[in-house]
């Protein structure tokens, strides 16, 4: 049968706003008394703060209704939703031993737009770990912020950098321009990147910065390297001259690297500099060589802020070394034959090393970089913990976007099994 909160007359139902009504709802009895205050504390506060109604529902049954159906029309007449549009969302999670599972329905335009698919993926594989692990009122209240961090920020894992509301561009000369969060570097890598990129900097006048980070975090991967950028402060003078790196180390859509240039940054950066630079450093980063493919983009950007280009592929350099070689063979082979013909053995100069200036004789090693390019890309959403089972996964729950319920309400929402 139905709930005992379902309406007699669904048809006839009219909407209603209950200020009063519990926020949680526990007829799981998955919560202790003092966890389910604790949530109506905190619930009460974001409806305060950001006029959204967030709601827990837990139940040992679907009624039948399945849980998406479950889910919206508990909210729906029940006296949920803020303003005209009922703004807000509820969490069913259904106990039922042969049908355990849980569903996020959403509630007016702007809760709707928020919750993609993609963030519903996020958000529902964090849930998902804590509630295979028994550990409701954890994973709830957890859930319960990452949804307030999505209405606030526009994402439920934003970076720790990320400003929503940051418009201001500013100047921080004291922030790391080897930015290494994920640790892909050694100390010692990081001291070497970081002369590095400040031989170049002192040298051309632009802001050099190299970042690592896991993924995007549901930023757009080619947004995120010019948000960072811009929100951290970086950049020389009034346009802000420099360029920066970005390294993703899981990754799934498309390429690890990604970088922004900002004004003397871009004078020299054509596309062909610009397809070079990248491929190279993403060839070595796809690899797992994330020293290699920083250090390699940073030569490589001296060398274009030198000469205006560039250089090749590993090709290049080989037909370069044989092209020199060879010829060094053909003059050499000649000096060789026109000494012997002559039968003639040089002898040494006596003081010949006083024609040398002190200081003009210098030896040192040649180095190379080798630099090429292909495509990796995996998204790992920041879940608070591991429960080591399968099943979880980002892209795992079904998605619904906008569709009426029984009650007529649009709605969206996602879920899974568990």
């Amino acid at each position: 049968g139905k709930p005992d909160w379902y309406p007699a007359d669904p048809q006839n139902f009219t909407f209603y706003n209950d200020e009063t009504a519990a926020r949680v709802m526990d007829i799981a009895n998955l919560f202790t008394e003092e966890e389910k205050q604790q949530m109506e504390q905190r619930l009460a506060q974001i409806r305060a703060e950001i006029g959204r109604d967030i709601v827990v529902y837990t139940d040992t049954t679907s009624y039948g209704l399945g849980h998406e159906a479950c889910a919206e029309d508990f909210y729906d007449y029940n006296g949920y939703g803020i303003g005209e549009e009922r703004e807000g969302c509820v969490l069913f999670i259904c106990m039922d031993p042969n049908d355990r599972g849980f569903w996020t329905a959403c509630t007016g335009p702007e809760t709707i737009a928020l919750h993609t698919e993609e963030y519903a993926n996020q958000l529902d594989d964090a849930l998902y770990n804590y509630l295979v692990d028994g550990q409701y009122a954890e994973g709830v209240r957890d859930w319960i912020e990452n949804f307030y961090t999505l209405y606030t920020k526009g994402m439920p894992f934003p970076p720790e950098w990320y400003d929503a509301n940051k418009t201001e561009r500013t100047h921080d000369a004291a922030a790391p321009r080897i930015d290494d969060t994920i640790g892909l570097f050694t100390n010692d890598e990081v001291q070497k990147l970081t002369e590095q990129a400040k031989k170049i900097s002192d040298k051309y006048g632009l802001d050099v910065v190299i970042h690592t980070a896991a993924g995007p975090a549901g930023i757009s991967p080619d947004s995120y390297p010019q948000l960072y950028y811009e929100q951290k402060g970086y950049g020389f003078g009034d346009d802000y001259d420099g360029i920066l790196l970005t390294i993703f180390r899981d990754f799934s859509g498309g390429e690890r690297t990604r970088m922004y240039a900002s004004g003397k940054g871009l004078d020299r950066l054509s596309d062909a500099n610009r397809k070079r630079l990248m491929g190279f450093a993403e060839d070595d980063a796809a690899s797992g060589k994330f020293y290699k493919s920083a250090s390699g983009w940073l030569s490589n950007v001296e060398h274009m802020q030198k000469t205006g280009r560039v250089p090749h592929a590993m090709i290049y350099w080989i037909m370069t070394v044989l092209l020199g070689s060879g010829l060094g063979s053909i003059f050499g082979g000649i000096s060789l034959g026109g000494a012997k013909a002559k039968m003639r053995v040089p002898k040494p100069q006596p003081n010949a090393d006083r024609y040398l200036i002190p200081g003009s004789l210098q030896v040192g090693a040649v180095r190379d970089y080798l630099i090429n390019t292909n495509t990796s890309k995996r998204y790992v959403p920041p879940a608070p913990k591991s429960s080591g089972r399968t099943g979880g996964n980002s892209g795992g729950s079904t998605f619904h976007g906008s569709h009426s319920g029984h009650s007529g309400t649009t709605h969206s929402g996602s879920g899974r099994k568990f």
